[in-house]
C-alpha cells in the first residue's frame, strides 16, 4: 500500500508551505511519517497520498479561498483528513476537516488518490 519508504530519500515537499517535510519515526506504533512543524500536518511514510496532492486537485478542481478567492493549497491524507490553505501572505485563510462524514461505528476507512473524498472500507 502506497509509495515504498526508503530513508535515504529526500523527504517530499509540505504542500501548503512547499519546505521539506521532517521525516520521524512514531516508537510506539513502530512507523515512519513525515510531518511539517509549521503547518502542523503529518502523513504516514507509506500513505497512498503522499506526493500525490496535485493530482488529487486537478481531479477536484480549485479549492478557492472563501476570503480572497485565490486558489488554496491542499493536503490529505487517507483517513480522511484534509487541509487547505490559501497561499497570499496577507491573507492565509485556512480550511481543514478532522472527522469527515462517515457511518457510525466505522472504525478504520480509506479514501485514494485515484477518488478522493470516496470512503473505502
Amino acid at each position: 500500500m502506497g509509495q515504498k519508504f526508503n530513508l535515504t530519500d529526500v523527504a517530499p515537499r509540505c504542500p501548503l508551505c512547499e519546505k521539506h517535510f521532517e521525516i520521524m519515526f512514531h516508537p510506539v506504533k513502530k512507523f515512519f511519517c513525515y510531518v511539517c512543524p509549521n503547518c502542523r500536518i503529518g502523513i504516514k511514510a507509506d500513505d497512498p497520498h503522499v506526493g500525490q496532492w496535485e493530482k488529487i486537485l486537478a481531479k477536484v478542481g480549485p479549492i478557492p479561498c472563501p476570503f480572497c478567492d485565490a486558489n488554496m493549497r491542499y493536503f490529505s491524507t487517507s483517513t480522511g483528513y484534509m487541509k487547505a490553505r490559501c497561499p497570499k501572505k496577507k491573507c492565509r485563510g485556512e480550511m481543514a476537516a478532522g472527522e469527515p462524514d462517515r457511518q457510525p461505528g466505522t472504525d478504520y476507512y480509506h479514501t485514494t488518490p485515484d477518488k478522493p473524498g470516496v470512503v473505502q472500507q
